[in-house]
């Protein structure tokens, strides 16, 4: 949980499949980057952008949370992607399961759930601020492991 600009943020990831892929290829870039510089005996402007470019995909693998809005009690769900980025009531939240690794949310928009992948000092606050709401009617169930069931 981190707070900027008053609001406070709970990050998380998407499965672990992309998640993995994605970091690879992110710090792949950063490697490039060194063995670039080590290849000349000088200092190379090309390293100098591909380190940029690194910290780029560094930022916006970074750029994935929650947030709740106090006022208008909705959750938001913050991504770069448009499959991931939504807008809930938080009376419209009907379960939630924790994991270890992550949680499950249902509401009448999610039939099926999302998961989110989420550290426990993310998780933990997260799910006492949600359910502290006053809105929130849904139930908080633990579950020993995420089960990935493709959509059909």
């Amino acid at each position: 949980m981190i707070k900027v600009f008053g609001k406070i943020r709970y990050h998380w990831q998407p499965d672990i499949a992309l998640s993995i892929a994605y970091w690879s290829l992110t710090v792949s870039i950063f490697f490039i980057g060194w063995v670039l510089t080590f290849e000349r005996t000088h200092v190379y402007w090309l390293t100098f952008i591909i380190w940029f470019i690194f910290l780029f995909f560094c930022i916006l693998g970074m750029h994935r949370h929650f947030w709740i809005e106090d006022d208008k009690e909705y959750l938001h769900v913050v991504s770069l992607w448009g499959k991931h980025r939504a807008d809930i009531p938080i009376s419209s939240i009907t379960k939630i399961l924790v994991s270890p690794h992550g949680i499950v949310i249902f509401s009448k928009k999610w039939d099926r759930g999302r998961i989110y992948y989420m550290r426990k000092w993310h998780r933990k606050p997260f799910i006492k601020d949600l359910t502290g709401r006053s809105t929130f009617n849904g139930e908080v169930e633990k579950i020993g492991q995420i089960i990935y069931e493709k959509q059909k």
